[in-house]
């Protein structure tokens, strides 16, 4: 067990922090490391994952295209006189 700067034990890793108004600690708990490695993977997986389903919407728009632009030259040639 660990002990913080106020003698108390704890588990957690203490760091010196910038001293604050009213005579408080200049230390605190640290925050975790962020583990820039595993949010990579994470995103990376979570992309993979959503890739199959872009592929498809992208697939169906490009179906429907053609028939937009036929709406259009209906349209235009309907109301465009």
């Amino acid at each position: 067990m660990k002990r913080s700067p106020d003698g108390k034990d704890t588990s957690q890793e203490w760091c010196e922090v910038d001293p604050t108004e009213g005579g408080s600690p200049n230390w605190g708990f640290c925050e975790a490391t962020l583990d820039y490695d595993k949010v990579r993977r994470k995103v990376r997986d979570l992309m993979a994952e959503e890739i199959p389903e872009i592929k498809k919407i992208r697939d169906e728009e490009q179906k429907l295209i053609p028939v937009g632009l036929k709406l259009l030259e209906t349209y235009e040639k309907t109301f465009d006189k």
